[in-house]
């Protein structure tokens, strides 16, 4: 499931749970408030034009818990997304001061828009339309500022902007639809009852949606995780500098890899657009970008790959610019993470051919006969990769003969053995003619899926420069 899908189910399914929260709250527990303290709350009445003061209170209790609801759900499906665990009493707190505050302010906003627009009794089909923009409008005021609840528990402009807008949408068109409700629900003996029950979980889905829609249409910059637990989610870049570690309240958390420090690296967004990730100095294995270890602050830009520990990442920007190319004062020499593995000098000796690895010690076809040697780096035809070197994972370093039907897997006897890599499956992928005359990469059914450039692939075409990251291994394409 894409990640776009997931962010707009976990949030619709958040509204919706917000709605119908809202629903018990107000005819379960604030309307039967009138009988009790019939001095301050009233039964609201069907002429929602002209409401008394009693009303009023009555409506803007509601209000109030509808954005709290909004505000808590809404948060708690960020926090399920990305795996950031947020504080209980963080949590609860800001979602509370948040939702009474958008409820108590967009309550009194959205009726002073709502009364004069409103009418009552409904005679003419411009009476209906007028009534229909009365509540979308008032609705989304509510559903805008709710909306912002995620953005101010994780202290995030670009986050409370997102939710403002979509909330504002999702308001617009849940308020209408609640409007619309009575007309067929007629058959009912309680339409507002059962209005409210279907607008607020109507209202609090389509919020959900668009705040989901939204996010993805204005995200900036994001990283996916390609290796390591929780492969394939993504976390939105949406501060100004976001934190990357084990630490539970890491803005992107990684956890279950000792080697990843509290705060293992710091991802910067610097004026004009750019990024740039620096080593905090917290672990021994630091932080590689490309394979390559950085020593200091770097530009990063899209597609470049993350290693912290065992964990690699993949950084994505929405506008992109030329790959990044390290400098040497850039770069330290790379130490390989101790992950426990044997080394490469504890796998038995192979045959070579033309000085590259051949771990199935068979003779190389007539397929890899084709590979011209340019110094020390093959180059076939046409200027197509011939090689793929092993840039991270427990074979880092090591060199194959890239060629038309090779299985790569963890298989001693495959063509491209990578036997010490305990994520990758026996015949994991095979590499195979391409209609362009290049290559190609078929995944064969593995367990944990084959990816090319960060992206999941069943085929995928292959030039200079790819990588392709197998179980914990990462291949780049020369």
């Amino acid at each position: 499931m894409s990640g776009l899908v997931s962010r707009v189910i976990i949030f619709m399914v958040a509204g919706v749970l917000a709605g119908l929260v809202t629903w018990v709250v107000s005819d379960l527990l604030i309307l039967p408030l009138s009988a009790i303290l019939p001095g301050v709350f009233s039964v609201i009445s069907n002429d929602a034009g002209h409401l008394s003061a009693h009303e009023y209170n009555t409506y803007l209790l509601i209000f109030a818990s509808w954005g709290t609801c909004i505000a808590l759900f809404l948060t708690l499906a960020e926090s399920l997304l990305t795996g950031v665990r947020i504080p209980v009493g963080r949590l609860l707190g800001i979602s509370l001061l948040v939702g009474i505050l958008a409820g108590f302010i967009g309550g009194h906003l959205g009726m002073a828009f709502f009364g004069p627009l409103y009418v009552s009794p409904t005679r003419t089909p411009v009476d209906f339309l007028r009534n229909v923009i009365a509540r979308g409008l008032g609705w989304a005021i509510i559903g805008a500022l709710a909306g912002t609840a995620p953005g101010w528990v994780k202290w995030s402009p670009r986050v409370g902007r997102n939710g403002f807008i979509g909330g504002l949408i999702g308001g617009m068109i849940g308020g209408a639809t609640f409007e619309i409700l009575p007309y067929l629900l007629i058959g009912l003996s309680s339409p507002g009852i059962a209005s409210r029950l279907f607008g607020f979980a109507i209202t609090g889905a389509m919020i959900g949606l668009f705040i989901a829609l939204v996010n993805e249409l204005l995200k900036e910059a994001w990283i996916r995780v390609v290796i390591g637990r929780n492969e394939g989610k993504e976390f939105l870049i949406e501060k100004q500098e976001t934190r990357i570690g084990r630490f539970e309240l890491s803005d992107i958390p990684l956890f279950g890899d000792p080697s990843v420090a509290r705060t293992h690296a710091i991802l910067a967004a610097a004026p004009g657009g750019q990024f740039t990730v620096r080593d905090t100095g917290e672990s021994e294995s630091g932080v590689l970008v490309n394979g390559q270890r950085i020593s200091s602050e770097i530009p990063i830009k899209n597609g470049d790959q993350i290693q912290l520990g065992n964990k690699l990442l993949v950084f994505y920007e929405r506008l992109t610019r030329e790959p990044t190319v390290a400098t040497p004062k850039d770069v330290a020499p790379s130490r390989p993470v101790d992950s426990g593995l044997p080394s490469l000098a504890d796998l038995p000796k192979a045959e070579t051919t033309s000085g590259v690895w051949n771990p199935s010690g068979r003779p190389q076809t007539s397929q890899a006969s084709r590979t011209i040697m340019v110094g020390n780096n093959p180059t076939s035809p046409g200027g197509t990769p011939s090689r793929l070197m092993t840039s991270s994972g427990p074979h880092a370093g090591t060199t194959f003969v890239l060629r038309a039907g090779a299985v790569i897997g963890r298989d001693p006897n495959a063509d491209i053995a990578i036997p010490n890599d305990s994520k990758a499956s026996r015949s994991h992928a095979r590499i195979v003619s391409d209609i362009s005359g290049g290559y190609a990469v078929e995944d064969a059914g593995s367990t944990n899926g084959t990816f090319v450039n960060g992206q999941r692939i069943s085929r995928q075409s292959l030039s200079v420069g790819d990588t392709i990251v197998i179980g914990g291994t990462s291949l780049r394409l020369e």
